[in-house]
């Protein structure tokens, strides 16, 4: 059985990139500062803005989730675009979220999905309205922050790679829930996160509703977009708060449907 230290990545990294001015461009987490920061040179053009970084160590990654949602909330870094959104007043359509900048359109939330809901945060007590969705996390998976692979079915096979090595089961992989709110992330209903966990920052929303219809969770979008090729080859659409994923199986079907083999098959 994977500890809870292992699946939430151990001692994480919050990295702050500013510019000449001293405006704060980008708020991050990683486990290897080296890699992910390669990767944004290759990746983002605002990369040769950056003039100075700040590190905070904090001592889990659901420790470092926490202050970069509160960081990133608080102080409006330029190119962050998750927790980031400032909903204008009576806007009743949210646009999905998106970690990569690219120009094509970006889908709408169904007309359910935006809302807009009200609801109570468990975590601040405070009462919202806006936009609700669901997104998920499979075990580990944010270990693709810090790949040096960008090809899809290459990140899908790494990441079978370190599930096996974290002694899971690679045909049931858990696969963790949240709801994403206009405030950041909270814990969605039936989460399948460990219980050690519940503890860790994470708390939840009490009975949204609209026009006194209560929330049908089970009808929320669901959005998954943190890492678009490893999605796109990946293929996989799970209904909302399906508990595992078969990755060991996914994995075998894309190497079997491209011809791609690898000299050593990851799966077996």
């Amino acid at each position: 059985m994977a500890t809870n230290d292992r699946r939430s990545g151990g001692p994480t990294t919050l990295y702050r990139f500013y510019g000449r001015d001293g405006a704060l461009l980008y708020v991050g987490i990683t486990l290897n500062p080296g890699k992910r920061w390669e990767k944004h040179r290759d990746e983002k053009p605002w990369w040769t803005d950056v003039t100075d970084i700040k590190l905070e160590q904090h001592p889990t990654r659901q420790a470092a989730l926490e202050a970069e949602r509160a960081a990133i909330i608080a102080e409006k870094p330029a190119h962050n675009i998750v927790h980031n959104r400032t909903p204008k007043a009576g806007h009743r359509r949210a646009a999905r979220r998106t970690v990569e900048p690219a120009a094509s359109t970006t889908p709408e939330l169904s007309a359910y999905s935006a809302g807009p809901w009200t609801y109570h945060s468990l975590r601040s007590g405070y009462q919202h309205r806006g936009p609700l969705y669901l997104t998920y996390e499979i075990h580990l998976e944010p270990i693709l922050d810090d790949s040096i692979e960008t090809i899809g079915n290459y990140q899908a096979e790494e990441l079978l790679r370190r599930v096996r090595r974290d002694g899971v089961d690679t045909d049931a992989v858990p696969v963790y829930w949240y709801v994403e709110t206009p405030h950041g992330l909270e814990l969605a209903p039936h989460h399948n996160l460990p219980t050690e966990d519940e503890g860790a920052g994470w708390r939840g929303l009490s009975h949204p509703y609209r026009s006194g219809q209560q929330l049908d969770w089970r009808r929320l979008d669901v959005v998954h977009d943190r890492f678009p090729a490893f999605d796109a080859a990946l293929a996989w659409r799970p209904a909302p708060f399906t508990p595992t994923c078969p990755l060991a199986h996914l994995v075998q079907d894309i190497y079997c449907n491209t011809g791609a083999w690898a000299e050593a098959t990851p799966w077996r």
